[in-house]
C-alpha cells in the first residue's frame, strides 16, 4: 500500500459482500468507498455497491460529520482547571483541519448538494457565497463547530440535540455483535441494549457549549468519552423501509 499511497494512514477492516450489496449501509463511508477508493489487488467490487445519493445523506450524515469532529476537538484538550483550558497544539492542528472539512461537507449536505470530489465541493461551497475562516485557536474551532451544528438544526427544523440523537437511533441499526463488542470494551453492560456512542455525542456537544462535564473531573470525563467513542460502532446500517426526508 505504501508503494501506491504516500504515508498511508491504515485502518483495516473486513466488509462481507452483503454489506456492499444490500443497500442498507447508506453511510458516507460507503459512498466514499464506492466513489473514491483505490483497488490495490483482486476484483473490483465497487460496482456492487448500490448508488448512494444526497437523499441518503440528508440530514443525519451531515450531523455525524460534526459530531465526530467534536470528539477530535476534545482530544486536543489536555487539562481543564478553574484557570482555563490547556491545549495540545499538534492535536488541535489536526482537529482544526478535520473540523473545517466537516463544516464544509455538512453545510452542503444540509442544502442537499454534494459531490464525491472534494475540490469540486469546495467550489460548490464558495459559489454559495461562503469561505472557511482562518482557525487558529481552540475557541475558533469550537465556535465554527457549534455554528455548523446549530445551522443544521435550524435548516432541518430539528429542535434540540436530544431530538437529533433520537432520530439517529431510530434510523440506524446496531448488530448484536457490535453491541457485545462495545459492552466489553467500554465496560458498559447497557451497551447491549443501547449504543452509548449516542450519549457520548450529547455529552461532547454539551461540554463544548457550556463546559458541562458533571459529575466528573476532566481526566475521568475525557477518558470515558474517548474510550466509548473508540469502541462504539459508527451509525451505518439503515433500518429497512425507513427514510428521513424534509
Amino acid at each position: 500500500m505504501a508503494s501506491k499511497i504516500p504515508s498511508p494512514e491504515i485502518n483495516a477492516g473486513v466488509y462481507p459482500v452483503w454489506r456492499l450489496t444490500s443497500g442498507l449501509d447508506k453511510s458516507h463511508h460507503m459512498y466514499d468507498l464506492k466513489n473514491n477508493s483505490m483497488i490495490l489487488a483482486g476484483e473490483d467490487l465497487r460496482p456492487l455497491i448500490p448508488e448512494i445519493t444526497i437523499e441518503d445523506f440528508y440530514p443525519l450524515e451531515g450531523f455525524l460529520f460534526i459530531l465526530n469532529r467534536s470528539i477530535d476537538l476534545l482530544r486536543a484538550i489536555e487539562r481543564v482547571t478553574v484557570k482555563g483550558i490547556t491545549i495540545n497544539k499538534e492535536l488541535l492542528k489536526s482537529a482544526i483541519s478535520r473540523i473545517k472539512r466537516a463544516y464544509l461537507d455538512s453545510y452542503l449536505v444540509f442544502r442537499k448538494q454534494y459531490c464525491p470530489d472534494y475540490d469540486i465541493r469546495v467550489q460548490m461551497f464558495t459559489s454559495l457565497g461562503n469561505h472557511l475562516p482562518n482557525l487558529e485557536t481552540f475557541e475558533d474551532a469550537r465556535v465554527l463547530l457549534l455554528d455548523g451544528f446549530d445551522e443544521g438544526l435550524k435548516i432541518t427544523k430539528i429542535s434540540t440535540c436530544g431530538h437529533l440523537i433520537d432520530l439517529i437511533e431510530s434510523r440506524y441499526q446496531y448488530p448484536l455483535n457490535f453491541r457485545i463488542f462495545t459492552s466489553i470494551m467500554t465496560r458498559k453492560p447497557r451497551a447491549i441494549f443501547h449504543n452509548p456512542l449516542l450519549n457520548t455525542y450529547k455529552k461532547a456537544i454539551r461540554f463544548l457549549r457550556v463546559g458541562d462535564m458533571k459529575p466528573r473531573d476532566w481526566d475521568e470525563f475525557k477518558a470515558d468519552l474517548i474510550r466509548t467513542f473508540n469502541y462504539s460502532p459508527q451509525p451505518a446500517l439503515v433500518k429497512r423501509n425507513l427514510r428521513l426526508t424534509n
